[in-house]
């Protein structure tokens, strides 16, 4: 198997695991975005580029990382983000709305 389709495997299966319900059926109105900062923007962009960069083929990685972006951006404003992002970095582990929301990305478009 691609390394890629391991690593999407291994992102879309963590739903497997109960973490979160993974169905196409999940089809909530996204609210309206919140405007964060360029480079709250950049830094999301860049960070999800590198996480996805080891199991992602290129062509594949801005769609995803842009759907991540959107969803951060209509589920939080900029500052309940910078709260989970402190958060994550006591616990060191990702915010499962973060894990949620990548799983749903990848749903969506693969």
């Amino acid at each position: 198997m691609d390394s890629w389709k391991k690593g999407l495997a291994t992102l879309i299966g963590l739903g497997c695991l109960g973490i979160t319900p993974l169905t196409r059926a999940q089809s909530t109105p996204t609210p309206t975005p919140h405007v964060y900062p360029e480079d709250a923007v950049n830094e999301i962009l860049k960070n999800c580029r590198e996480e996805t960069e080891t199991f992602l083929p290129p062509d594949l990685i801005e769609p995803l990382c842009e759907c991540v972006l959107t969803e951060f951006q209509a589920q939080f404003s900029h500052g309940d983000y910078q709260k989970l992002i402190a958060e994550a970095e006591k616990k060191r582990e990702d915010p499962p709305q973060f894990l949620e929301i990548g799983q749903q990305c990848a749903v969506q478009l693969f």
